[in-house]
């Protein structure tokens, strides 16, 4: 876990981690959120995921929203 909060310091502060670097952090995410057995990580994963899309919108609009609608329809 703590890497999870790691990756959420450094992908809030701006200009640090490439767009493409954040949008292989929010896959990433995904996977934990989405997949992850241990509700502790799944938690730190949503948690991560809150503070990163306050800075980052773009990347959860085109990478996170598509992967829960696909696993809701699932």
């Amino acid at each position: 876990m703590v890497g999870i909060s790691t990756l959420a310091v450094l992908a809030s502060q701006q200009d640090l981690l490439s767009p493409t670097d954040i949008e292989l952090s929010v896959d990433h995410l995904n996977r934990l959120i989405l997949q992850e057995a241990d509700p502790q990580v799944c938690a730190a994963a949503l948690e991560a995921s809150t503070t990163i899309s306050a800075i980052h919108p773009s990347a959860f609009i085109s990478k996170m929203v598509p992967a829960l609608t696909q696993e809701l329809n699932t």
